[in-house]
């Protein structure tokens, strides 16, 4: 459940023509101090930025987000739900979104209430640095965005001291598909000085339209589900 949350807090890059729901695989596989723990997932995606996932292994889950910020973690194992409302963990401030609505020219920072700083040209790379806003300066202070392109390929997070916090690359883009969406995605969180957690998600079978799983989309929470704090 933890991954899956985590996860949530991810130009002309758009499909050529709209769509009403996207499926995908994900798996992601995560390394610190030597263990390794994998997640594998499917991912639903409509029209209206109605997000589910649904994780398949080591456990069953089913994640249901939506743009309003509207959260909620399902485990039909136990019949037992998380729920939580948070505009910042809102379907259309993840990573998804960006890539499918065509929205990876500032990745969402700018709707956030990021400031852009400054822009250069470096080896044919245009690197973009956003202040943060108040609401997040206790997480981090700067933003730093590069585009090989039109391509998104590394965001990283500093603090105060212009030290990363994060690095997250996108590389392996699938462009067959209508669009051009990153096949992996490798993150580094810097815990402290000596540890660090790094993790890689990649992406596979895309289907279309007429080709989802819509009764996933259609899935509801029972009503008698135990609600966990």
């Amino acid at each position: 459940m933890k991954t899956l949350f985590t996860l949530l807090v991810f130009c002309s890059f758009g499909f050529t023509q709209p769509f009403q729901w996207v499926s995908f695989e994900m798996k992601q596989r995560s390394n610190r101090d030597g263990v390794t723990s994998e997640t594998r997932s499917m991912v639903y995606f409509d029209e209206n930025s109605q997000l589910i996932i649904r994780q398949l292994f080591p456990m069953e889950l089913f994640v249901f987000n939506n743009k309003e910020g509207e959260l909620k973690i399902y485990n039909p194992e136990k019949n037992q739900v998380f729920q939580q409302m948070n505009y910042m963990l809102g379907s259309q401030n993840n990573q998804f979104y960006f890539f499918l609505m065509n929205k990876t020219d500032d990745m969402g920072l700018f709707d956030l209430g990021f400031e852009l700083m400054s822009s250069r040209l470096e080896d044919q790379l245009l690197i973009s640095e956003y202040n943060s806003p108040p609401s997040v300066k206790q997480y981090f202070d700067k933003v730093e965005l590069v585009h090989k392109g039109k391509r998104p390929i590394f965001v990283g997070y500093k603090d105060k001291k212009g030290k990363f916090l994060k690095k997250v690359y996108y590389y392996n883009y699938i462009e067959d598909i209508g669009l051009a969406f990153p096949g992996a995605i490798t993150e580094i969180n810097y815990i402290d000085k000596r540890d660090s957690i790094v993790s890689k998600t990649s992406f596979t079978n895309f289907k279309i339209n007429d080709e989802v799983d819509r009764e996933i989309m259609r899935f509801e929470i029972p009503l008698d589900a135990q609600l966990i704090e």
